[in-house]
């Protein structure tokens, strides 16, 4: 028996959208601090309907419209309508906790949707599903968000706009959705324009970037701090927070300790491209190219939150640390990351610790990735948690204990620990050079091969070895002074008393060498 062939609705439906009147007083005045936090949203509804890749184009540099398209299952007409119908009222997580490619489902409360409110109140929604022979096509328009009325509804839900539904003839093995919004956008333009030109913008492509590991490789490598203008941080925030993968050698060179969860995110299947560019993690550790040696330039730190202390949280995570300071500035601190996605972005004081790190916090960053609990902290705006909640306390306690308390040693005395062994090297290799020009110019003057040994035993910092015609040294003795220029002067000094006690003033010599010869 055939299928009856799938027949395309004529009628155009209209109806109000409605909001439960817990999110009305917050989404009334918008709830994404940013682009990229609004776009997070949408990309995460993506990801939760199975979709393995969405392409954003923000139509720069004129940035006079945005578009984000997924190649996902799309969405009928009577799902749309239950979400529109009542947004906030999701019972998502409740139908299901692990979707395609077993992702861990993000949306909990149904009002992602409603993301590009953050850059227009009216834009368009686009979707096809395969085996139907027509798409819809939504006019959604939310003016009344900004209304005051909105804002003080006390209703179980309150009307906050209108949408339009039409039917489309599609080929039935299109399955898609498209957001937009209409051309002309003065928001998106004052959000991630720039006062470049638009030959400027193509001429010049961020930092001159054909892809975006290039992107991130430039930023990291720019010898004074970056500035980055808004559609560059844009970029890099969207990066930041999306559940995409780690570029191969991210984020840290020589670490194999975070490769389960680069394995995790391969197996998601998910890409995200924005304006031609594949983003990444922006992650690409350490960010200069004269931070070579693991455990001495740079270190990681990893920890897991899984105890009889915090039954109900599961966390994992690393903290990265490195001599010099941590370039661009967006990097530094800390990120939570709540089912693979990033809440509001690095904490720059690492959730409020307690302890002055002084020059050490600039070149610190951390991950944690939230594989249980905390979403009962996560406020409506998913860019920000309550911090009196006992998960946050427990997460935040747990990075406090991994950094160190009066009551605990912890990476923050080692991470000082190698800063001073460091330190010590860079003053003896100092030493040695201020040393060895000091006996070239002796050699010059004698005319004879001395030579320079090392002995950190010997009870003075400096003797004279007749024997074998060699200075011997002790960069570490106690008399030593820390001051490069005193260490060159005490040096200088102690040679030339040990040459003159040792070898007398030397012979056919006139008093005028000599004389030059105690301030070699």
């Amino acid at each position: 028996m055939k299928k009856p062939r799938s027949i395309i609705p004529t009628d155009i439906v209209t109806a109000d959208i409605n909001a439960a009147a817990r999110i009305i007083g917050d989404i009334s005045t918008g709830i994404y601090r940013s682009p990229a936090n609004a776009l997070k949203e949408l990309v995460s509804n993506s990801f939760d309907a199975g979709a393995t890749e969405v392409l954003i184009n923000t139509d720069p540099p004129s940035f006079s419209a945005i578009t984000c398209y997924d190649n996902g299952p799309g969405i009928s007409t009577e799902e749309l309508q239950k979400i529109l119908g009542y947004i906030g009222g999701s019972n998502k997580r409740l139908e299901k906790d692990v979707g395609t490619y077993g992702r861990p489902i993000i949306g909990k409360l149904g009002i992602g949707i409603l993301a590009m409110s953050q850059m227009s109140k009216q834009f368009i929604i686009i979707s096809s599903q395969k085996g139907k022979n027509y798409r819809i096509e939504v006019e959604i328009d939310i003016e009344q968000f900004e209304s005051s009325e909105a804002s003080k509804t006390n209703l179980g839900k309150g009307k906050i706009g209108r949408y339009t539904i039409h039917h489309i003839p599609e080929k039935s093995q299109e399955h898609y959705t498209i957001i937009t919004t209409p051309a002309g956008n003065r928001r998106l333009r004052e959000e991630l324009g720039s006062d470049k030109s638009a030959r400027e913008h193509f001429v010049n492509r961020s930092y001159k970037a054909d892809n975006f590991y290039d992107f991130v490789k430039n930023i990291h490598e720019q010898k004074r701090r970056p500035t980055l203008n808004r559609y560059d941080t844009f970029l890099w925030e969207l990066a930041s927070l999306c559940p995409v993968q780690y570029f191969e050698d991210g984020p840290v060179q020589d670490w194999d300790g975070w490769d389960q969860i680069k394995k995790r995110l391969q197996s998601y299947r998910f890409t995200v491209v924005v304006d031609g560019y594949e983003l990444r993690k922006p992650i690409l550790l350490p960010t200069m190219g004269d931070l070579r040696t693991f455990g001495e330039d740079y270190a990681v730190y990893s920890f897991e939150v899984n105890d009889q202390k915090t039954p109900d949280v599961r966390a994992v995570g690393y903290v990265y640390h490195q001599r010099l300071q941590i370039s661009p500035k967006q990097l530094q601190g800390v990120l939570l990351r709540l089912r693979n996605v990033g809440i509001r972005g690095y904490e720059g004081d690492l959730l409020s610790y307690p302890r002055n790190l002084g020059p050490m916090m600039g070149g610190m960053t951390s991950e944690i990735y939230i594989d249980k609990g905390l979403e009962d902290a996560l406020n409506i705006d998913r860019n920000s948690f309550n911090e009196t909640h006992p998960h946050f306390l427990a997460i935040r306690n747990a990075l406090f204990e991994h950094l160190g308390t009066p009551e605990k040693r912890g990476i923050t005395a080692d991470i000082r620990k190698r800063s001073k062994h460091r330190q010590d090297l860079v003053h003896k290799d100092q030493t040695l050079d201020d040393i060895d020009r000091l006996l070239k110019r002796l050699n010059r003057f004698t005319c004879q091969n001395w030579t320079l040994k090392l002995d950190s035993s010997q009870d003075s910092p400096i003797s004279v070895d007749l024997a074998e015609n060699a200075i011997v040294i002790n960069v570490d003795h106690d008399t030593v002074p820390v001051n490069r220029s005193k260490r060159k002067e005490f040096f200088r000094v102690c040679l030339i008393a040990r040459l003159l006690e040792t070898m007398g003033p030397p012979k056919g010599i006139d008093d005028a060498l000599v004389g030059w010869l105690r301030k070699l």
